[in-house]
């Protein structure tokens, strides 16, 4: 029998000479991950069929580093001299009840799906709207910081407005979502929201707590949550992935609250400018 065995490598990262914060440190070719603490330090276990670490930090150069027999690391990172901006355009269907429409945004969606060193924006905007050309009209707006807030935690904080405009019913709702810490022993992210929703003509306070799941090497994320406004309980269950390279990607969502459901998808067209950004 073979048992495979890990060895412990830490060290510090620097970025133009100063220790940074949050940087992401995966093992290439695997879900094994960790981030950089306040000083800058890391300690990661690899297996010994792994000999490559990625390090990676929005505004940086990415780094490939082949492992050797030296297990304690200083790593020097650097800032880009040029970039480009992510641009994210495709459809976006409220299936049952208003099925044609548009969604814009510069990579909002699909910043978790893209590897650690490609996204780098630090605030990201999406627009979206949905009609049946008849009386039902719903949109959106969300504006996100992905950077923490805190030390190693508070990702992609986001102020939501949604609205959906029906015949049967109008739904409106104001949020904060976060997702909280990042839960590498299975490889998740915990999630919260809090909100006003105005629904059914009754305004109602809540708050929601789920799992967000990714796989970098499939291109995909999904993930849950559950809430409870005043008098009713909400659902939410949400499913990104590229379909093709990072060029495609689908994402299919379904909200049930109280008694109502809801059903989004939409396939975007991502793409990244030319021009330079500094």
């Amino acid at each position: 029998m073979a048992f495979s065995q890990n060895t412990e490598y830490s060290g510090i990262v620097y970025g133009d000479g100063y220790p940074v914060v949050g940087a992401t440190i995966l093992v290439k070719d695997s879900t094994i991950n960790t981030k950089t603490d306040f000083d800058g330090k890391f300690t990661i276990n690899v297996p010994d069929e792994f000999n490559v670490l990625i390090f990676s930090y929005a505004g940086y150069e990415t780094i490939n580093y082949n492992l050797s027999e030296n297990t304690s690391l200083s790593i020097e990172m650097s800032t880009y001299q040029e970039r480009g901006i992510w641009m994210s355009i495709g459809t976006f269907s409220d299936i049952t009840f208003a099925p044609y429409g548009i969604s814009i945004s510069n990579g909002q969606d699909e910043q978790n799906l893209l590897h650690f060193e490609s996204f780098q924006e630090s605030i990201s905007v999406k627009l979206a709207l949905a009609t049946n050309f008849d009386d039902n009209l719903t949109y959106e707006t969300r504006l996100s910081y992905h950077r923490p807030l805190l030390k190693n935690s508070f990702y992609n904080t986001s102020i939501e407005y949604l609205k959906k405009e029906y015949s049967e019913l109008e739904l409106m709702d104001i949020s904060l979502t976060t997702d909280v810490i990042d839960l590498p022993f299975i490889n998740s992210l915990l999630t919260t929201k809090v909100g006003i929703q105005d629904f059914k003509e009754q305004q109602s306070f809540g708050a929601a707590i789920g799992l967000k799941r990714w796989h970098h090497n499939s291109n995909l994320q999904y993930g849950a949550q559950i809430g409870y406004w005043n008098d009713y309980f909400t659902y939410n269950f949400h499913f990104r992935k590229f379909i093709y390279k990072d060029i495609f990607s689908l994402v299919a969502k379904y909200n049930r609250i109280d008694d109502a459901d809801f059903f989004v998808a939409g396939v975007h067209f991502l793409f990244k400018t030319n021009k330079q950004k500094y």
